[in-house]
């Protein structure tokens, strides 16, 4: 079992930075599953960790982070899975801001396994600064890397872009206080509203002027549903609440919601990395 990557610039490493970033604030887990595939770095909470069937992961593109990428495991598909606590992942990423080579390689320290990162830093002249920050890491079992893997996602109903994640920030966090489930209703105008309902009050937010992404069935979808006809469902607002604390520290990148049959689905979109949020409904208001 053999893993090596080089950064590919201080871009890259800010990209990867990013990721984990992003995805520790909206996990608001301790420890998760960095999964090693030739295309892609995957991080993923442990599902029993949910008190329902709610998901998370991120997908980070190997091509738009790293300038060389060596795997080499005995899964069939050329796979490695690590369990590693995200503060340290973090740590070591953070410290490697603004260098100018890192390699990442997978290695034993005292018996250990480690994912290190050798961080070269150019000071003045022609002297190097190096650094070597060693994350530790538990290797999984290869028949556990099936039980990581995200599941098919569902058909959107609906699907709107987020256009002002600071505004629903506050908006979300107030609802909280209110009630712990938020219903989410969305059309293809571009109209969003989210109410909480208690036996006392009853709390609506309307958003407009939201834009519309295109569904993966155009033709039957739009036949099915009316452009202003509502789509609803009933969700945990802590799980809203955490995964737009973590697109937060992503600005740049694309926000949609999607609502289907069964569940919310949450993406955080940019150049090197997808994250991903499912979120079962509850039974409507």
């Amino acid at each position: 079992m053999k893993f090596r990557a080089t950064v590919r610039d201080d871009v890259g490493v800010l990209h990867l930075q990013q990721a984990v970033t992003t995805f520790q604030k909206a996990s608001r887990y301790k420890d998760c599953f960095l999964r090693l595939t030739p295309n892609n770095l995957y991080l993923s909470v442990d599902s029993s960790v949910f008190q329902d069937s709610s998901r998370l992961w991120s997908e980070i593109h190997v091509d738009k982070v790293f300038e060389s990428f060596h795997l080499e495991s005995r899964h069939q598909n050329n796979e490695i899975l690590l369990a590693v606590t995200l503060e340290y992942l973090v740590r070591a990423l953070k410290s490697a801001l603004a260098s100018d080579d890192v390699v990442m390689k997978l290695v034993k320290r005292e018996g250990e396994p480690c994912l290190s990162f050798a961080i070269s830093s150019m000071m003045s002249g022609t002297v190097i600064r190096k650094v070597t920050q060693d994350v530790p890491v538990t290797v999984c079992l290869a028949s556990q890397i099936e039980e990581v893997q995200p599941p098919i996602l569902p058909t959107p109903k609906v699907n709107v872009y987020l256009s002002d994640l600071r505004t629903l920030q506050h908006v979300v966090d107030r609802m909280k206080s209110i009630c712990p489930d938020v219903q989410i209703s969305c059309n293809g105008q571009g109209e969003m509203q989210l109410e909480v309902t208690t036996t006392m009050v009853t709390v609506k937010t309307a958003f407009k002027d939201l834009e519309n992404a295109r569904l993966r069935d155009q033709s039957q979808s739009s036949q099915a549903i009316p452009p202003q006809e509502f789509v609803s469902a009933l969700i945990d607002i802590k799980h809203l609440l955490s995964f737009i604390c973590g697109a937060l520290l992503s600005p740049d990148g694309n926000h949609l919601l999607s609502i289907t049959d069964n569940s919310v689905l949450l993406f955080q979109l940019d150049e090197a990395m997808t994250m991903t949020c499912l979120i079962p409904r509850k039974s409507e208001i």
